[in-house]
């Protein structure tokens, strides 16, 4: 009989056990979302500063610090592989950054 007690006593806490866990991942969400990833489409432009994560690295995006550049060409396509240092985009910025480097690089040759 107190075999049968201890039974029904470890029973009684493997099922309310099981409740518990089953409540807890009822209330919890079934994913976690941000504003950013609801699966509403923005038609806003994407604005992406300092470090980028990319699957296999890091990819450094190169801009105005201050922000407000756009691209204004793309080089790559869709799902295309790129390599390191690849250029793939040009930002609106290019023409006075292009002249200050060689501005740069002019002082240093003299």
């Amino acid at each position: 009989m107190a075999r049968a007690k201890k039974f029904r006593w470890g029973a009684t806490g493997v099922a309310f056990l099981v409740v518990i866990a089953a409540l807890g991942m009822w209330m919890t969400p079934s994913r976690q979302t941000s504003s950013a990833q609801d699966g509403t489409k923005s038609d806003g432009p994407l604005i992406s500063r300092g470090y980028t994560d990319a699957p296999a690295g890091t990819a450094v995006i190169a801009g105005d610090p201050t922000g407000g550049s756009t691209i204004v060409e793309l080089r790559i396509k869709d799902g295309q592989k790129v390599k390191r240092d690849e250029i793939i985009a040009v930002l609106s910025n290019y023409p006075k950054a292009d002249v200050a480097l060689r501005m740069a690089e002019s002082d240093l040759v003299r």
